[in-house]
């Protein structure tokens, strides 16, 4: 659909050409990690690749039908900084959606293991996962290790008035750099149009 290469899709999903050569012919199952990292990198709905179901339109992951200008923002987005307000705007409503989709699948995942009673070691799991992954993303380790400490939930203290702050942090947080890269662009552009004019 996309028209692309083996090679170039291999390039684009940081893997080898073979393995996109044996998954496409059904020699090799698409592996959890590489369906993630291709559903992240084009814009695909996960589970639409992982179904398998090609008999079935692809669809972005709030399912809408996917498109190759999708496919093309996608790519535009993950590879270089938002160059218009309107880039800088799409990458702001890409960023709340993933959010509340992860607060959505941890509240319906801790919901199902309390009811069945494995919370414990959900909720370890989880945490040890995140905690994994903040040290990965976030340099020094001593800003890690302050972000993991600042986050720690203490007996007595209000759940709900805690999520529902953290919540309204980051919205606010995401909009005030929404509002630096909008302003950036339209001086970036303010400064072409100036060259542009100059002698």
């Amino acid at each position: 659909m996309l028209g692309l290469s083996q090679k170039k899709m291999a390039h684009i999903a940081e893997c080898s050409w073979p393995t996109i050569q044996a998954i496409e012919r059904q020699k090799l199952k698409l592996s959890d990690e590489l369906g993630m990292r291709i559903a992240f990198k084009t814009g695909v709905d996960l589970k639409w690749l992982t179904e398998n179901q090609l008999r079935r339109a692809p669809t972005t992951l709030d399912g809408r039908p996917y498109t190759l200008s999708e496919f093309d923002r996608v790519q535009t987005q993950v590879v270089l900084p938002p160059a218009t307000e309107a880039q800088a705007e799409a990458l702001l409503q890409d960023v709340r959606r993933f959010f509340a989709f992860n607060v959505r699948m941890l509240a319906l995942l801790y919901a199902y293991a309390h009811k069945h009673d494995k919370f414990p070691m959900c909720a370890f799991k989880v945490s040890r996962e995140l905690q994994k992954l903040i040290r990965e993303q976030v340099s020094p380790r001593e800003e890690a290790n302050a972000m993991i400490d600042s986050a720690i939930v203490r007996y007595g203290e209000d759940c709900e008035g805690l999520i529902a702050k953290a919540t309204k942090e980051f919205f606010a947080k995401t909009q005030e750099q929404a509002r630096r890269t909008r302003g950036s662009t339209k001086s970036s552009h303010g400064a072409q149009n100036q060259s542009r004019l100059s002698p």
